[in-house]
């Protein structure tokens, strides 16, 4: 039972990954400044005074890294579904790599499908942010299976 719990967790991830990616450039964009603007409300108690040109800029500085923080989280826990996943189906040997390896193929894939998404384009930089946020997942059950292990 654990073993499909997990299978299913896994997929469920990977669809809300690629129903994100499926999202138009408008529309991604959108999400991105309405969670910079809450960020900056949140930091700010007079962040909504601000003259539209300053809060732009706000908005322009960290929209960015606000994007590549997202990628990095969201395939962190895939890197850590992945894992536990094999895992539980009996993967031993070179398990960090497997999942690593997989997961670095589906980021591969998620920025191919986005060149065919309006207003979206396929990026290097984030199937490598993404790989590295899977290997960050995976990592954090090798240390705790070490920690198990001790």
């Amino acid at each position: 039972m654990k073993r499909v719990l997990l299978s299913v967790l896994t997929l469920a991830w990977m669809v809300l990954i690629f129903s994100m990616s499926s999202a138009k450039g408008e529309e991604s964009g959108g999400m991105s400044e309405k969670a910079v603007r809450l960020i900056g409300k949140t930091l700010y108690a007079d962040f909504e005074e601000w003259e539209p040109e300053r809060q732009d800029a706000f908005i322009e500085k960290l929209e960015f890294p606000l994007r590549k923080a997202a990628h990095f989280t969201e395939y962190m826990v895939l890197g850590l579904f992945m894992a536990l996943t094999l895992k539980e189906w009996g993967v031993r040997k070179h398990l960090f790599w497997i999942a690593l390896g997989l997961c670095a193929l589906y980021a591969g894939s998620d920025e191919l499908h986005q060149l065919f998404v309006s207003g979206r384009s396929g990026q290097i930089l984030d199937v490598l942010i993404d790989t590295a946020g899977a290997a960050a997942g995976s990592v954090l059950l090798r240390r705790k299976n070490q920690r198990t292990a001790e």
